[in-house]
């Protein structure tokens, strides 16, 4: 790095285009080394974005389906929980 030990200003704009690309799919290592970005910054701007929304939250878009069945035909095998020691008493 040419600019070491020298504080560079980003602007907002900035910002916003790096965590875009990062988005989109592009790597975080590949936007660091082309962007001479310090890991921590980009993290950071990262972390300070919003997500966008345009994606469902993976455990919110499907609804939760149960193995159990409550029609009853199920197999015979007695399902219950027991503890280690139910023999002894």
């Amino acid at each position: 790095m040419t600019n070491e030990g020298k504080r560079r200003a980003f602007s907002k704009e900035f910002k916003e285009q790096i965590v875009q690309l990062h988005a989109s799919g592009k790597p975080r290592g590949k936007i660091i080394k082309e962007y001479e970005l310090t890991p921590s910054a980009f993290n950071k701007w990262v972390r300070q974005h919003p997500k966008p929304k345009n994606k469902p939250n993976k455990l919110e878009s499907k609804p939760y389906e149960g193995t159990g069945s409550s029609t009853g035909g199920g197999s015979d095998k007695d399902t219950s929980v027991s503890g280690k020691n139910d023999d002894k008493k």
